[in-house]
């Protein structure tokens, strides 16, 4: 068997690695949030922040009463195309569950293009400092530390949080609190807030998965209660 590979030394060149990765990409953020004009952005065929318009358009539906015609189409649409009229966004409709779109309620009182800038400049915020603790708290990583935390920053999902504004650094806040109450002893609660995840199917999976193989049942109890508790606040929205 070879030898596992050193980690790197830590030499000044290597700790200022995390620091040029994050200023890149909160220019990245700032290009996407500010270059070109209103709605539209950098990319003439899209409007700024891309994703976030399901999101806008579900909390203005709900912001406007009428949250009973949230999934119709036609209503949906019409807040999307009132966004940027000569070119529409291409999205339909807003699919994510209710709770989605309360939590998108204080970006319908602002115009759509104010609400993706400061959508996408929390995200990217949230994503470097969510990285940065967690890389500095898993044992395993604190002596490739330099280069982990350098790589978390030029990852797809934070690229894809700065250009397509993707929500990947919202989803390392639970990831974040669940850690520090599962290493307090607290598992059940742990579990409840990641259950917070299961509006985001593909991130929970992995991580039940994850507890299933560790056989923390505990922890999946709480993820249990977590879900329950989306899908009533759902309901009751």
């Amino acid at each position: 068997m070879p030898e596992p590979l050193a980690p790197p030394p830590w030499t000044p060149r290597a700790q200022i690695l995390p620091w040029i990765a994050a200023a890149a990409l909160l220019t990245l953020t700032a290009v996407m949030a500010f270059a070109g004009e209103d709605p539209g952005g950098p990319y003439t065929r899209r409007v700024r922040g891309m994703d976030l318009v399901q999101f806008w358009a579900g909390g203005a539906v709900v912001a406007a009463g009428d949250a009973e015609h949230l999934y119709v189409r036609k209503r949906s649409e019409a807040e999307i195309k009132a966004i940027y009229p000569p070119k529409p966004p291409g999205y339909v409709m807003g699919y994510p569950p209710p709770i989605y779109q309360l939590a998108a309620l204080p970006q319908a009182r602002m115009s759509y293009p104010t609400a993706a800038k400061l959508t996408l400049f929390a995200a990217t915020i949230l994503h470097l400092v969510g990285s940065a603790f967690l890389l500095r708290n898993i044992l395993t990583l604190r002596a490739w530390l330099p280069v982990a935390l350098a790589l978390a920053f030029v990852i797809p999902g934070a690229i894809q949080t700065a250009i397509a504004g993707q929500l990947a650094g919202f989803w390392l806040i639970p990831l974040v609190l669940a850690w520090r109450l599962r290493a307090a002893g607290k598992p059940v609660l742990a579990g409840a807030i990641l259950g917070l995840l299961v509006v985001k199917p593909t991130l929970l999976a992995p991580v039940g998965l994850a507890f299933c193989v560790l056989g923390e049942v505990s922890v999946l109890v709480g993820v249990a209660l977590g879900c329950a508790g989306v899908v009533a606040a759902s309901w009751l929205g």
